[in-house]
């Protein structure tokens, strides 16, 4: 059964999202959060809200399908 609809709900996707950039100092490329303010946590690519919603769907099932997910944010 689906949790209480006024609660939060977190769910753990199953890809690794990076942020790759390019370290000056060693020529490696990195992943590191990103400079945005608050290291922009909440601007999300689609493709992890739609892993999140396939997470919804496998732990769930059709009950899941009644939870809005209407907030994203990636924790770096």
């Amino acid at each position: 059964m689906p949790p209480n609809r006024e609660g939060a709900l977190k769910f753990w996707g199953q890809w690794i999202f990076r942020n790759t950039v390019h370290h000056p100092a060693t020529g490696s490329e990195i992943s590191m959060p990103p400079s945005g303010t608050d290291y922009d946590q909440w601007k999300v690519p689609k493709s992890l809200e739609d892993d999140v919603r396939f997470a919804n769907k496998v732990i769930f099932g059709k009950e899941g399908q009644e939870l809005e997910l209407d907030k994203f944010r990636i924790c770096w």
